[in-house]
């Protein structure tokens, strides 16, 4: 009777081992999972804090492009201007030219 005492935690034991050694591998995978995880997280925050960055760029350059574009209509609205002048000058000049 002992000895199928003996055999039964003997066998029981036997099963907890391999329980045992299971679970220790199902938590190294575990781990090196959340490690992969924590790597690709990290990996994602580096790789959005350059896109942030240069969208910061972009964004600026759009900015400058959009001050340079309102300076040349203005310059061109102001040329336009002399333009228009020095043609009515020019038609005032052609006409005393032709009354003389």
């Amino acid at each position: 009777e002992l000895e199928i005492a003996l055999d039964h935690s003997n066998k029981a034991n036997s099963d907890l081992q391999k329980h045992i050694k299971k679970i220790h591998n199902e938590m190294k995978d575990m781990n090196t999972r959340i490690e992969e995880a924590q790597r690709l997280a990290s990996e994602y925050r580096e790789q959005y804090g350059i896109s942030e960055r240069r969208a910061n760029a972009l964004h600026g350059e759009l900015e400058e492009s959009r001050t340079l574009l309102e300076q040349s209509d203005r310059g061109r609205r102001q040329v336009e201007g002399e333009l228009g002048e020095a043609q009515e000058s020019i038609g005032n000049l052609t006409s005393q030219n032709a009354n003389l």
